[in-house]
């Protein structure tokens, strides 16, 4: 039987609303329901909203535009959505977007926590996942990419009896939809996941597969099959979109014959996604500007699903008493004592 023993780290991570309670008691205060577009004439609270909501940000720029173009119960029900952000950023300290951000304390003497001024929080922005991945699937399609990468079985990939079996993924539109997908073994389907573990490009496939030049077609094929099927996967294939992300591409793309013109594409797309981040609230031209760079490209994409954005908050205070750790130290304790000894089913 093991024994676990659970220890604090001498730092933790403090989560906060982007905005104090205050802004929200204060919009109730207010009886108006114009109060609450008020709100968003502050830039920042504007920036937060439109990150998490585009669609909504154009409903109320059209009210804005002509007041009298809702009824008063569509305007009242446009109110009550703007409220309900407005709520969670003050109130809810689970990052997203904007909304909430993080930092990091230490352990101290007393339990003291002064936020800094929001002028020195920082933020960063990156391609939504979803579509990043979409936007690279689209390049592995393009055969001299596609011959230039290395090759490794799908992670996900297991065995049950006779069959590999891996997680597959497909876009219906912009949504990407997740199923089990199946192979029966066979010696050459063992043969090749076994031989790509450590990366392997076509060519090599072909000819490890090819006993002479009138198979090579036929194992060209059955490789660009696996690919499809999602069996092998690229090194193309999107990781976490960091900063590194970004290098990691340019530094695969550039081994691509003439390919500098989708080289350039991506690196201009890198430097403007970049600016968004100079401060809190980017340039009202900066995120057009981005969607004209990827309808240039004729790249399909979802305004609501575009960005992805992080919030780093600062403290010029933040400590926290040790009596803090013993007591949630023994929350834990407490809620693994109650806790019911379950069998491992898988």
């Amino acid at each position: 039987m093991h024994h676990y023993q659970i220890r604090p780290f001498s730092s933790h991570v403090l989560r906060t609303p982007l905005l104090p309670l205050s802004f929200y008691t204060k919009i109730m205060e207010k009886e108006a329901v114009i109060s609450v577009f008020e709100q968003l004439q502050d830039s920042l609270v504007h920036e937060a909203l439109q990150l998490a909501s585009p669609e909504l940000i154009l409903l109320v720029e059209k009210y804005w535009e002509n007041p009298q173009s809702l009824s008063n119960k569509k305007t009242t029900a446009l109110a009550y959505s703007v409220l309900k952000y407005c709520a969670r950023m003050a109130s809810r300290c689970t990052p997203f977007g904007l909304f909430a951000g993080c930092t990091v304390g230490e352990k101290g003497q007393t339990t003291n926590i002064v936020m800094d001024h929001k002028e020195l929080f920082q933020r960063h922005t990156q391609l939504d996942m979803q579509f990043w991945i979409a936007l690279l699937q689209e390049l592995v399609k393009q055969e001299e990419v596609r011959n230039t990468l290395s090759y490794k079985p799908n992670t996900s990939l297991y065995e049950v009896g006779s069959f590999y079996r891996y997680v597959e993924y497909r876009y219906q539109g912009t949504k990407r939809q997740h199923s089990i997908a199946a192979l029966r073994k066979t010696d050459l389907l063992t043969l090749v996941y076994q031989k790509s573990r450590q990366g392997i490009t076509i060519e090599a496939l072909i000819e490890l597969l090819a006993d002479d030049a009138s198979e090579r077609d036929d194992a060209k094929d059955f490789v660009n099959q696996l690919i499809d099927f999602q069996f092998l996967v690229s090194d193309l294939d999107g990781a976490l979109t960091t900063k590194n992300e970004w290098d990691r591409i340019n530094a695969i793309l550039a081994r691509v014959p003439n390919f500098e013109k989708e080289t350039t594409f991506f690196q201009r797309l890198k430097r403007q996604i970049e600016s968004l981040d100079f401060g809190l609230v980017p340039k009202p031209t900066a995120y057009t500007a981005i969607k004209n760079v990827l309808t240039e490209a004729r790249v399909t994409f979802d305004k609501k699903y575009l960005f992805q954005t992080d919030l780093t908050t600062a403290a010029s205070v933040n400590t926290l008493h040790p009596k803090l750790h013993r007591q949630t130290l023994e929350a834990l304790t407490f809620l693994n004592g109650i806790q019911k000894n379950t069998k491992d089913i898988h």
